[in-house]
């Protein structure tokens, strides 16, 4: 809570390489009489669970005006260089990584996976080299302990071994709330985080939603195989479309719609804080919107072509206008074709943005009044 409360006093923008998970770390609310027993109790505990680790506050942690500046997190696995075979030695590499490395290099769900994580750039070239540089000191330690770095974002038939899982917070959390979810957590993607302006944050959240699909099909790299052919080119997409809301069931349009759409699953103790929010678009507490690829791209290159494109549509929705948006329905559907063809996919037609004044609105708290948020 202190890392988060500072973060909400300075309002300063994400820094990937400072990254430090706010997960199961409120505290716990005291249990008075009114929030004693049953299902009404729960729901309080949950409700203020959130409130303390700034969910409902969350418009509060954008500027009113930001440049476009650009993190990248990427998810890679460690496998054994002669077998191929997943290698659980996060620790390892993580020690013989000089100490300008280390700062970018986070640890992940399980142990045979690595994260990197840049600072804020302005631009996706400088974040690129940043990553480029990165990569070069990781590939370095791998050799030395034979071991090669894998991009791909699943494995298919994936079967969990509890012993490679990094005793972390994330994971202490999902076992504790969502363990049918652990096998899932294998998977690994990329994560490219946007400054946004508190009254343009929604407005970028719903027009790159509408547009996951290009997304998936710039990005699949976890193809599924029957009988020797590939059925699917993004097995992780498929598998996070069904176990998670990566889409929201409506267009926020605005910061109460937004809210609102947190209340059902804040309720049932799924959603406890701002992480928790699977969606694919989401706002984080450090000032970004924060788009997840469906899947982990196929190298370097083919990442940085992913996150320019996410850059570029970023800043477009940015200047406001009315948006002419495809149902989720339909979005849904594409995205399950782009996550079938992969590269080959061809997006039906373009989101069209009218660039013209318009005003969001700002109603920030009338989620909040009683009766329509209160547990």
């Amino acid at each position: 809570m202190q890392i988060l409360n500072a973060i909400q006093r300075t309002g300063r923008q994400f820094d990937p390489s400072d990254f430090v998970s706010v997960s199961n770390q409120c505290v716990d609310i005291p249990v008075g009489p009114q929030l004693n027993g049953g299902r009404k109790g729960r729901v309080a505990r949950n409700f203020q669970k959130a409130k303390q680790a700034g969910l409902w506050n969350l418009h509060e942690c954008f500027p009113t005006t930001t440049e476009p500046t650009v993190g990248i997190e990427i998810e890679l696995y460690l496998v054994e260089a002669r077998s191929g075979e997943l290698a659980p030695r996060f620790d390892a590499v993580y020690r013989l990584l000089p100490k300008w490395a280390q700062r970018f290099v986070k640890k992940e769900a399980f142990q045979f996976q690595i994260e990197i994580a840049t600072g804020v750039h302005p631009s996706v070239e400088t974040a690129g080299e940043q990553l480029e540089q990165c990569l070069a000191a990781i590939t370095d330690a791998a050799d030395r302990l034979n071991l090669e770095l894998l991009w791909q974002a699943g494995i298919q038939d994936f079967e969990v071994d509890f012993d490679y899982l990094t005793d972390s917070e994330r994971t202490q959390s999902t076992m504790r709330r969502q363990p049918e979810k652990i096998s899932l957590l294998h998977h690994n993607g990329m994560h490219v985080h946007v400054g946004v302006a508190r009254d343009q944050v929604i407005r970028v959240c719903d027009a790159v939603t509408a547009i996951n699909d290009q997304i998936i099909g710039m990005a699949a790299n976890s193809q599924i195989i029957e009988n020797g052919a590939v059925v699917c080119q993004s097995q992780r997409c498929q598998s996070w479309l069904a176990a998670f809301p990566t889409l929201p069931k409506q267009y926020y349009r605005d910061w109460s719609g937004f809210y609102d759409a947190m209340l059902p699953s804040n309720r049932i103790g799924i959603v406890l804080e701002p992480k928790d929010n699977y969606a694919w678009v989401r706002p984080t507490t450090y000032g970004t919107c924060e788009i997840r690829t469906a899947d982990l791209p196929k190298d370097l290159a083919t990442a940085l072509h992913v996150a320019e494109f996410i850059h570029n549509k970023v800043r477009h929705a940015s200047l406001g206008g009315c948006q002419i948006l495809p149902s989720l329905d339909q979005v849904r559907n594409r995205c399950q074709q782009a996550a079938r063809l992969g590269t080959a996919y061809q997006p039906p037609s373009k989101i069209h943005f009218d660039v013209m004044n318009f005003a969001q609105s700002t109603n920030f708290n009338s989620v909040m009044q009683e009766g329509k948020a209160s547990p």
